[in-house]
């Protein structure tokens, strides 16, 4: 924050009230944290085992059960996850803060994410992989 971050992804508890008394929008993590601090959470992912607990159940039933890489039973695709309270979001125009809504509405990043979880949905979007050490602005 005292960096400058303009936005927060809270990958544990105890962002939100730091991020709260900034008024910094934040991303939560694996579960749908809006009651966390609702004028700040915008949303985040959701992750759900159903899918894959299901899946495997069915597999077992039908003795068909072999051993395999069950990892795209938790992604969006499957239904493994999804973005929490998508679309709507918690009725996030009338729930965040004035400032949020507007740089949400300003940048239209919003629209993107539709598009992104649609190319998800639908097989398409394709995310590069960088081999090479991170770096940093900092």
């Amino acid at each position: 924050i005292s960096l400058g971050a303009d936005v927060i992804y809270a990958e544990r508890y105890g962002v939100f009230s730091v991020a709260k008394s900034y008024k910094i929008p934040v991303f939560g993590n694996l579960l749908d944290q809006w009651k966390e601090a609702p004028e700040i959470v915008v949303t985040g992912p959701e992750w759900d085992m159903w899918p894959t607990v299901s899946y495997v159940i069915d597999m077992i039933k039908k003795n068909a059960w072999v051993a395999q890489d069950l990892k795209d039973w938790s992604m969006m695709a499957k239904g493994g996850a999804k973005l929490a309270g998508w679309p709507e979001l918690h009725d996030w125009r009338n729930r965040l803060y004035k400032h949020i809504v507007e740089k949400l509405e300003e940048t239209k990043v919003l629209d993107e994410v539709g598009k992104m979880i649609d190319e998800i949905l639908n097989g398409t979007l394709r995310v590069p992989i960088v081999e090479g050490p991170a770096t940093t602005d900092f």
